[in-house]
């Protein structure tokens, strides 16, 4: 209150504890408690082209978040095309942005993923490879990925179709 000290994370969180609150209830806009942000495009061979980077500014869009989707790293993907038939195109894939390899629950799971060594996001189902750390990817309209090692993968949460203009979003 009188300015002589500065506040960081840290003592944010100090603050929030004390008053029985979570930092977002402090720092970001109430509105979006219940929203997740769009993050990319699925192309129609399972390319995520991405939309958005909180690096560099806001998503285009946030939809209403549901359950099982986490605040503060929910995401959706948007479907164009028929890469994920039969996920019509205009459905949003949610999943929660763990980046921290590849859980149990994502063997057998329909996931959005990052290939060890390269750039570009995919979704695939992933299945176990011959031997740990390799898995299997799988696709209606891709070729099977046979023994490809994963940075992470985040299984899918809930399939939606994308609000219309008159829904809230």
């Amino acid at each position: 209150e009188t300015g002589k000290v500065s506040v960081n994370v840290d003592r944010l969180n100090q603050i929030a504890k004390v008053l029985g609150i979570g930092l977002h209830d402090l720092i970001f806009d109430p509105v979006r408690f219940d929203s997740t942000p769009v993050i990319g495009i699925l192309d129609h061979f399972g390319r995520v082209e991405i939309v958005e980077d909180f690096a560099s500014g806001e998503p285009r869009l946030y939809v209403d978040a549901p359950d099982g989707v986490e605040v503060d790293s929910g995401a959706a993907i948007e479907v164009s095309g028929d890469a994920l038939q039969p996920i019509p195109n205009g459905w949003l894939i949610f999943f929660n942005r763990t980046y921290s390899g590849v859980s149990d629950e994502a063997a057998g799971s329909l996931c959005v993923v990052k290939i060890a060594d390269q750039p570009d996001l995919i979704v695939r189902r992933v299945g176990e490879g011959t031997k740990p750390p390799f898995y299997n990817l799988f696709s209606p309209h891709s070729t099977e990925m046979i023994d490809i090692k994963l940075d992470w993968a985040c299984p899918v949460v809930c399939l939606r179709p994308m609000p219309r203009a008159d829904d809230s979003i």
